[in-house]
């Protein structure tokens, strides 16, 4: 019997690893690809699992691909792609805490407004209109409050890992504007994990569900403080420093422990993720650093398996019809509610014109997260297939114009400051 077993595991383990193999090949040849087109890679490895499968389905039949991806493969390539999302994002947080972007008070607070509160406000009216318009293809069957507070969070969100990679690839990573942008979206995304969680909560169409993942949350904060306090105890801080290895894979077994917890519960697993990689205490060894950082690229190698997967449940089905200008009015309002917003929130800060246009750029840099907090709307049948699509291109389109628009904005200041005459030494205005 248990030799029967183990050939049922193996039976079930290779064509697991051809298809993660396939998929990871893929993935990363589309990502290397957007990176010699000046794009992070995040955007073709997206690209690949919304539009591969569906491609090789038109090409090669249904069938075919069916047959390679089996729901029993398909279900563990899932599990892979979460196993590797929740590592990701628990170091990138990690790393964030350990080289925080420096707050500055009250303007940095008028720029969180500014990036959240229209698009918040911008979300909610949209999901308002689509909820009175009646398209079920936009509008779903979900709740109205939960409807809402999701669609309002993927309008308010930035890509914190994305914007990241955006900062280094630029050397702007511990510019002004950098530091500024990488504080703000830190602050806006830990408010949109939580926003996620209730909305998730309240998709049960009942309080107590509501109000359960409203305590299960403070509950999960609490815990993580109590876990930051105990790491930073004598004992944690000594095997930290002679075993930095050691302590990583231990806080990738809890990183996986909190999202177990966290999905358990019925909230994505990506907030326990999180909050683990916030309560870790900053590093104290470069031993530990690369220790942490190899974790973080195991994360980020398997996550385009993420991508991949979501894309072939997505588009399993045929997509309903949508209206063009439905579809019109959600991607300006999700673009316009963030952009003006941030614009505004540094006018008010006071910062000078180029600061504000490179921050209202970067800021609506949504990319890698508002992907993932999409695809948890989807998996909770919140948002349907057609907005999914809407709300992923305005993602993929924003982030891919970043770059871009960030170079024609140092264009114009370099032509402003050589069309600018020398002022006079002496001469004080």
């Amino acid at each position: 019997m248990s030799t029967r077993m183990l050939w049922q595991s193996l039976a079930q383990a290779v064509p697991t690893l051809v298809a993660a193999a396939v998929v990871l090949t893929v993935a990363h040849a589309t990502g290397r690809a957007a990176r010699l087109l000046h794009q992070p890679m995040v955007i073709g490895e997206v690209a690949a699992g919304l539009f591969f499968v569906p491609l090789m389905n038109t090409l090669v039949g249904g069938d075919a691909v069916a047959g390679f991806l089996p729901p029993g493969v398909l279900g563990a390539l899932g599990f892979v792609g979460e196993v590797g999302l929740v590592m990701f994002l628990a170091t990138v947080a990690h790393e964030i805490r350990c080289h925080p972007a420096g707050l500055r008070g009250r303007s940095v607070a008028w720029v969180v407004a500014g990036t959240s509160v229209p698009a918040l406000v911008s979300g909610a009216l949209v999901a308002s209109w689509l909820s009175w318009q009646g398209s079920p293809a936009l509008r779903g069957s979900a709740p109205d409050l939960a409807f809402a507070l999701l669609l309002a969070d993927a309008f308010m969100i930035t890509a914190v890992p994305v914007l990241a990679r955006l900062l280094e690839d630029r050397a702007m990573a511990r510019s002004s504007v950098g530091s500024v942008a990488m504080t703000a979206a830190l602050i806006v995304d830990v408010v949109g994990w939580f926003l996620l969680a209730l909305a998730i909560g309240w998709a049960a169409n009942d309080m107590r569900d509501s109000a359960h993942a409203a305590v299960v949350v403070v509950i999960m904060l609490a815990t993580a403080g109590a876990l930051h306090c105990g790491l930073r105890s004598g004992p944690a801080q000594r095997l930290r420093a002679e075993r930095p290895a050691g302590f990583a894979v231990g806080f990738g077994c809890l990183v996986l422990t909190a999202a177990a917890v966290s999905e358990h519960y019925r909230l994505t697993g990506v907030l326990g993720a999180l909050l683990v990689g916030l309560a870790l205490p900053s590093a104290e060894t470069p031993r530990h650093d690369r220790a942490m950082r190899s974790m973080g690229r195991i994360g980020r190698f398997l996550v385009p398996v993420y991508f991949m997967t979501t894309g072939i449940y997505l588009l399993a089905k045929p997509l309903s019809a949508v209206s063009w200008t439905a579809v019109a009015v959600v991607a300006a309002l999700a673009v316009v509610g963030k952009t003006a917003g941030t614009y505004a929130g540094a006018w008010i800060a006071g910062y000078p014109r180029a600061f504000r246009l490179r921050l209202t750029v970067l800021m609506n840099s949504r990319g890698l997260t508002e992907l993932v907090l999409l695809q948890v709307g989807y998996t909770a049948s919140i948002v349907p297939a057609p907005l999914f699509l809407v709300l992923a291109a305005v993602a993929l389109v924003s982030t891919m114009a970043t770059g871009p628009l960030l170079t024609v904005i140092d264009g114009c200041e370099a032509r402003g400051r050589q069309a600018t005459p020398p002022r006079p030494k002496g001469r004080r205005q």
